[in-house]
């Protein structure tokens, strides 16, 4: 990670990517492979902010219980598609006991579709449980989250709705990790955040993708008194131009 990290600053701080006069970012022809290296640090460092921010689901660092741990495994690995009991089990994480605790809590958030031509049952996510899935969790492949990412956005088509995919509500942290949130006002992932803005509303700026845009979007606090605070640090002149382009 401090590997990541050092190399990130150089990459920001370089010659390639100066801040000229303090309006507009020249941005000349790189070569493939310094593009690729500063997109692989940037996905590493928006995973690293939306993982620090957002998983939180752990008994002693998120207000949750066991149970609400195994329920979001649940509502991922459904959200992707139907599964049978089987493959389910096989998708769960175990505990000390080798169990999942899939059988506590299936219930309350997917019904079961009874054989049909495959000749198995599948559980299929209950519609109220949509809600609580997240783009970005952590246990999702890059497959993974592409198909889960379809899948959802086909659904919604479906049900008339809006495709957009907002990130759930996330429980407060325990009191031992409340301060984690204030990694998001640091000056190092201010600047990244900056960054990544900048690129997307440049007209050749191809070292930026979606997907650290859409991290980017979704990683900021939204209870008070930290929302306030972030969104104060915000306003950078690099940050504030950036939203309002």
């Amino acid at each position: 990670m401090k590997k990541t990290i050092f190399s990130l600053t150089h990459a920001l701080s370089s010659q390639q990517h100066k801040h000229l006069g303090g309006m507009a970012w020249e941005l000349p022809v790189l070569a493939p492979e310094i593009i690729s290296d500063n997109k692989s640090y940037m996905h590493l460092c928006s995973n690293c902010r939306c993982d620090t921010r957002g998983e939180r689901f752990c008994p002693g660092v998120g207000q949750v219980s066991v149970t609400d741990e195994i329920k979001r495994e649940i509502i991922h690995q459904l959200s992707i598609r139907p599964m049978a009991h089987s493959e389910l089990v096989k998708a769960l994480p175990e505990d000390e006991n080798k169990e999942t605790g899939m059988e506590q809590v299936i219930e309350t958030i997917a019904s079961f579709k009874k054989p049909g031509l495959t000749g198995r049952g599948l559980y299929e996510l209950k519609p109220e449980c949509a809600k609580e899935f997240n783009l970005f969790y952590h246990h999702y492949s890059r497959a993974e989250q592409s198909k889960a990412e379809e899948a959802q956005r086909k659904l919604k088509r479906l049900n008339e709705e809006d495709t957009a995919l907002p990130p759930p509500v996330l429980p407060p942290f325990c009191p031992l990790f409340a301060s984690l949130i204030n990694i998001l006002q640091s000056d190092v992932m201010l600047s990244i955040m900056g960054t990544v803005l900048q690129w997307a509303v440049e007209p050749n700026g191809y070292s930026w993708s979606e997907a650290m845009l859409q991290r980017d979007l979704v990683k900021a606090p939204t209870h008070p008194p930290a929302y306030w605070l972030y969104w104060r640090r915000c306003r950078t002149p690099l940050i504030w131009r950036s939203t309002r382009t």
